[in-house]
């Protein structure tokens, strides 16, 4: 059966959701909405180096195969990652504490909102440029995002609202700068400026030559975005008092 566009994507995105329920259905909410979703959360970021800076086209020997050979391998070369991602990023980022601490699930929330940032905006630069070979320059990236994305998470969240709660854990707590939930949403929020720009193609960035070429237009694309963000957020909480 040969679909066409919309039908294809419509089927596909049934298909998508029937599967995720089911796999939903398989755990109590505690335990999905704890360690199944923190290691969940830990593949995105392996998918978006696969998606993006390998184009999987890389590695070859995946890359070669036809499917569904083609995309068990690289489920499991995520899966991988996930596997190795998921224990340190605990140790680091959670002290090691299970379940899995809301500073912990927001730091890891996050983490995707960094790699689409570097894979994306950034176009893996400096990475693609330095390391010849794809799949090291993606893993390289793939590595500084986790590492940027915890530095910003030290930086901006702030956690006070939380004390006394059973949750809180008060050595896990940054006391950054901002409201945590209110970082987090201003990040989601960005995120999606970034996307609005990838809908136009990038125009009218793409007017400019000198612009489209890093690290300019990861600069360029990243204050637009974090604009675009910003306004979003202003007229959604102080505007609007959503």
């Amino acid at each position: 059966m040969n679909l066409k566009q919309p039908i294809a994507g419509i089927v596909a995105t049934i298909i998508i959701i029937a599967i995720a329920l089911g796999f939903v259905s398989f755990f109590d909410f505690p335990t999905f909405a704890g360690p199944v979703a923190y290691f969940l959360r830990c593949l995105i970021p392996m998918q978006i180096i696969v998606a993006v800076v390998w184009g999987t086209n890389h590695p070859d020997f995946v890359a070669r195969r036809r499917q569904p050979l083609n995309g068990l391998l690289f489920t499991l070369i995520t899966l991988a990652a996930g596997v190795v991602i998921a224990p340190v990023y605990r140790a680091v980022a959670g002290a090691g504490i299970n379940p899995p601490t809301p500073m912990l699930m927001h730091c890891t929330i996050v983490s995707v909102v960094i790699t689409f940032w570097g894979a994306i905006m950034w176009g893996a630069f400096p990475f693609k440029p330095l390391i010849k070979n794809t799949v090291a320059a993606g893993l390289a990236l793939l590595v500084a995002c986790y590492a940027v994305n915890y530095l910003l998470f030290r930086i901006f969240y702030n956690y006070d609202f939380m004390q006394g709660a059973p949750v809180y854990v008060p050595a896990l707590d940054p006391h950054g700068m901002f409201n945590a939930l209110s970082a987090l949403v201003f990040y989601v929020t960005a995120l999606a400026g970034m996307f609005l720009m990838l809908h136009f193609d990038l125009w009218p960035l793409t007017k400019s030559a000198s612009v489209m070429r890093q690290p300019v237009l990861g600069i360029v694309w990243t204050v637009i975005a974090l604009l675009l963000g910003g306004a979003a957020y202003y007229l959604g909480v102080n505007v609007l008092g959503t």
